[in-house]
């Protein structure tokens, strides 16, 4: 593959993964949304300052990838199949230059593939529900409310592999004490979601929520 052939592969890519967050994020702010897409005639430089201005000066660095999870299971420590679902506030706030609200994670473990989920958003806060699965894998959540995180995890299981969740599934709630996690009392929604297939911290497929 020559020079030439390999940067227009790259940008192709570019463009199928940067476009769709720029045209999301600034759905309602049309000004910011055509200049920060990238397009075809864009030389090197512009392509990079305007992914430099989305990610860094926007605060949108944490729309870049998503992270596995690990649970303790019977077997033994490892990476199970898993959704991984990326949040983000409904409204960012910044406290300082180059600082905003970071986004939020959940997992799936045992994901059943469906490539097209509807995960609802939910409110940040300091009660946690949990349902643990036949392997002693788990979906937790950190919700303003007993009733809203028994709803978002719930709204997971529905994409849980059945076997895996118990005949007499329990979602057990407790209040955490301490220091408020971060984005407590703020609304997100989920914007990306990669599938990680088994022992693997690479997806297989991601897709815009």
């Amino acid at each position: 593959m020559n020079l030439a052939t390999e940067v227009r592969l790259l940008k192709t890519i570019l463009f199928k993964i940067h476009n769709p967050q720029v045209a999301q994020a600034y759905q309602d702010q049309p000004v910011l949304r055509s200049a920060l897409l990238v397009r075809t005639a864009d030389p090197f430089t512009t392509l990079m300052l305007k992914m430099a201005i989305f990610y860094l000066v926007c605060g949108r660095i944490n729309t870049a990838a998503t992270v596995p999870m690990y649970w303790s299971v019977k077997v033994q420590r490892g990476l199970r199949q898993q959704l991984a679902i990326a949040f983000r506030p409904e409204k960012r706030r910044k406290f300082g230059f180059g600082k905003y609200d970071h986004n939020v994670q959940l997992h799936i473990p045992h994901y059943n593939g469906d490539t097209r989920p509807k995960i609802p958003g939910y409110t940040v806060g300091q009660f946690s529900g949990k349902a643990t699965l036949t392997d002693h894998s788990s979906i937790l959540v950190h919700a303003e409310s007993d009733e809203e995180a028994i709803r978002m995890v719930r709204a997971l299981l529905y994409y849980v592999q059945p076997e895996f969740i118990p005949k007499n599934l329990v979602i057990s709630t407790t209040k955490r004490q301490g220091k408020a996690i971060g984005l407590t009392g703020q609304k997100v929604r989920a914007f990306r979601a990669d599938y990680y297939p088994p022992a693997t911290q690479t997806p297989a497929w991601s897709v815009q929520l």
